[in-house]
């Protein structure tokens, strides 16, 4: 997001931020004009639906549990009965596509504290990117009981705008990225 608009910033543009459910994000994204989204996966199922303008940083992800390491999408399949993603989310696709059966995903809202809802026995896991899950337990001693498997499958984040993307937009906002590395 800073990033985003930093980028904005050094193009000669101001960016209006607001923060939405992530489904209706890339909807209105996606379908609109001139808009930009920060901190999206680029993958085939998303390639033509995206003008795709930089890659700011990648996430990669692990299950997240309360009982057994898990490092693996075999060992995840075998071992889990419910596993908490965001509904919409890249995990969610990784998930399925990695061939996880749609009634092991237990979707949950972007408002719901996701290391009580494992702790609380509400899932069997999480699978959610390293970066998020160290940020959600800093300053939380009361979960040094969690496991964290070893992270896996990565993805690029991109900064993207809408299909419908002014090519001056996209080559302004490239020329800033690039002069931020």
């Amino acid at each position: 997001h800073d990033v985003a608009v930093e980028a904005a910033r050094r193009a000669g543009y101001k960016a209006e931020t607001g923060f939405i459910p992530w489904p209706r994000t890339l909807d209105e994204v996606k379908y609109g004009e001139n808009l930009l989204i920060a901190g999206l996966s680029r993958v085939p199922s998303r390639e033509d639906s995206f003008t795709w303008i930089y890659p700011v940083f990648s996430l990669s992800r692990v299950f997240v549990t309360t009982g057994p390491v898990i490092n693996s999408y075999e060992e995840g399949r075998e071992k889990l009965g419910r596993i908490a993603v965001h509904y919409g989310s890249m995990e969610k696709t990784m998930l399925l596509a990695g061939g996880f059966a749609a009634n092991q995903l237990s979707f949950i809202t972007t408002n719901t504290p996701l290391l009580d809802f494992l702790v609380r026995g509400r899932v069997d896991a999480l699978y959610r990117p390293l970066i998020e899950i160290k940020w959600l337990l800093r300053g939380r001693s009361d979960l040094r009981r969690l496991v964290i498997g070893q992270p896996m499958q990565s993805t690029d984040q991109y900064i993207a705008c809408s299909l419908r993307c002014d090519p001056v937009i996209v080559e302004g906002l490239q020329t800033a990225l690039k002069s931020m590395q």
